[in-house]
């Protein structure tokens, strides 16, 4: 089943900056939000673990270069 949405130009912005050339949007919003922990980080050691969770996309990006990304992943 297909349903649209519609999105903000900040989040259409966002979600296409994660998007990778092979994949669909679907499967971006996919790939971020599956699986992904329903707790909020406690402490400065979950957020380090959550922090380095994170999936590379192939080549290596030193963590300042993610950090937006980072930031936005981030539970509240």
């Amino acid at each position: 089943m297909v349903k649209v949405i519609s999105l903000s130009n900040e989040a259409y912005l966002l979600l296409k900056a994660f998007k990778q050339p092979d994949m669909s949007f679907s499967d971006t919003i996919i790939s971020k939000f599956k699986n992904e922990p329903s707790q909020k980080t406690e402490d400065t050691e979950d957020l380090v673990s959550w922090i380095e969770s994170k999936k590379s996309h192939g080549k290596k990006e030193p963590l300042h270069s993610k950090i937006d990304s980072l930031l936005y992943e981030a539970k509240k």
